[in-house]
């Protein structure tokens, strides 16, 4: 009856203030040492209040589930305190760390240290121990902790002069064996444990190789669009070089300071992809390694609304590789171009732009990628060089070849002719072409730049505005997913109008 039981709830409630995790493992431990029992002569459970009460417990969760894995085989102990290392583990992961066998070896060089040791032949017997005790949880293949303070308990029992052995050599293990293993993000692990080891790498070639390791990781991030993950990885990179990096290794050193730059760019963090930038200027060899580094600082100012400086940046990179184009072009310059285009799309058929040959001159290519970024500051703020830059798209695609970046071309030449020359039926045609060159490239990175030009730009003048407010919607989802924030907002905010 609850009047029988008053006493041991009480004690327990003093003992543990309520906390579920703490009564569970309280009441285990009190089961394991005898002071809690089931008597099966006479059908009910004993226990000694007196010694319950005199029972020592610390006064906090993670010295509570401390003393209970003290309380456990040696072995058993440290196959908790590796899988506290990772936080979470799978059968693919278990199998791979059976093939550690002393935590404290870094580069062959023994470090003694009794605590950093296991038969990790075992792990996988211990692990299901765990999760029969309670301590850890399977799903699936994958076995976690059941609570964050009891890996944050087993972690604090590995003495803080040994944390980055074990991390290393984990972190080594893993990278060993990732091409060889199915384990999932088996590259992304095996980089996490190595940056939490990295101050006690000390030999650079070493350094050199984790970096590469974090490289990887970071492009596979930023491929996956998880750009605050990629961030963390190019970051990691970057600090494991040493101040002569640009000179021993410099295409590593560009490549971690550009990718930085973008995604430092796309999670809004300006100050620190200033800060990357203007080293990458200073320190890259040619204008062409600058390429990357200047398309993210012309993103990032019109992102930031500084759409002017965005629009010199551009034509600035436009003028350097060939392609250049005024600042305020007169009415008869953009005529003059417009009727060029005319002309040479003349003869074409909208089968003819999609068979076209992809481009080749990969210089082209990037030109048209400026161009087309800027030409959407160039909407914004009405300037007439956007007209320019359209017909420039146009012009290029149809002399060098098509790529992704001819779908903003021929959206906003349709622009253009709906705006401008009030050719609303051909803007349509070419507005639809448009569309199909982002689905043929698949290029979903621009969907919601083409969208918001064919939708709020070039359709409302030919179909009923509800027509356009699925693809709209539909675009705005994209854009989030896919990191292109801003002309995702502006696709919701001509929903929303």
């Amino acid at each position: 009856s609850s009047d029988v039981v008053q006493p041991l709830t009480d004690i327990v409630y003093r003992k543990t203030f309520g906390n579920v995790l703490f009564v569970l493992q309280f009441l285990k431990s009190l089961f394991d040492e005898g002071l809690l029992r089931f008597s099966s002569d006479i059908k009910i459970w004993e226990w000694d209040s007196t010694a319950i009460e005199s029972r020592h417990l610390s006064n906090d969760a993670v010295g509570l589930m401390s003393q209970k894995i003290l309380s456990f085989p040696k072995e058993a102990q440290y196959s908790l305190k590796m899988v506290a290392c990772l936080g979470s583990v799978c059968e693919g992961l278990i199998h791979c760390l059976a093939g550690v066998k002393d935590l404290s070896m870094v580069n062959k060089k023994s470090i003694k240290s009794s605590n950093a040791y296991t038969e990790n032949s075992a792990l996988l017997k211990w692990i299901i121990f765990f999760v029969e005790e309670g301590l850890l949880t399977r799903e699936g293949s994958k076995y976690k902790f059941a609570h964050d303070q009891i890996q944050v308990s087993a972690y604090s029992l590995i003495p803080e002069d040994e944390k980055k052995l074990w991390h290393l050599q984990i972190g080594n293990e893993i990278s060993a064996q990732r091409k060889t293993t199915n384990i999932e993000n088996a590259l992304f692990i095996a980089a996490s444990q190595l940056n939490r080891s990295q101050n006690i790498i000390t030999e650079k070639g070493e350094r050199i190789k984790v970096a590469l390791l974090n490289l990887e990781a970071g492009e596979k991030a930023m491929s996956s669009y998880v750009f605050h993950l990629a961030a963390h990885f190019f970051e990691s990179g970057r600090n494991l070089l040493d101040e002569k990096c640009w000179d021993d290794n410099y295409s590593l050193s560009l490549k971690l300071y550009s990718f930085s730059s973008e995604v430092y760019y796309r999670i809004g963090n300006y100050n620190s992809m200033e800060l990357v930038l203007g080293k990458l200027f200073v320190h890259a060899k040619c204008f062409e390694d600058k390429f990357e580094a200047y398309h993210t600082q012309i993103q990032a100012l019109c992102a930031q609304d500084n759409l002017y400086d965005s629009i010199k940046c551009g034509l600035f990179v436009l003028e350097k590789l060939g392609e250049p184009c005024d600042l305020f072009p007169s009415p008869q310059v953009i005529r003059s171009e417009y009727i060029k285009t005319k002309d040479m799309l003349e003869s074409k058929t909208e089968e003819d732009i999609l068979e076209r040959r992809l481009i080749e001159d990969s210089q082209i290519e990037f030109a048209m990628r400026v161009a087309s970024t800027i030409l959407i500051c160039c909407n914004r703020v009405r300037s007439s060089v956007g007209s320019s830059l359209a017909l420039c798209l146009v012009q290029l695609s149809l002399r060098h070849g098509v790529c992704s970046y001819s779908a903003i071309g021929f959206a906003s030449y349709g622009y253009f002719l709906s705006g401008v020359v009030g050719d609303y039926e051909g803007a349509s045609s070419y507005g639809k072409l448009s569309l199909q060159l982002v689905e043929m490239f698949q290029a979903k990175e621009l969907t919601a730049k083409v969208s918001a030009l064919v939708y709020a730009g070039i359709e409302p003048w030919v179909e009923i505005l509800q027509t356009s407010l699925k693809p709209l919607r539909d675009a705005h989802e994209i854009g989030m997913r896919y990191g292109d924030i801003q002309h995702a907002c502006d696709c919701a905010m001509q929903y929303c109008s």
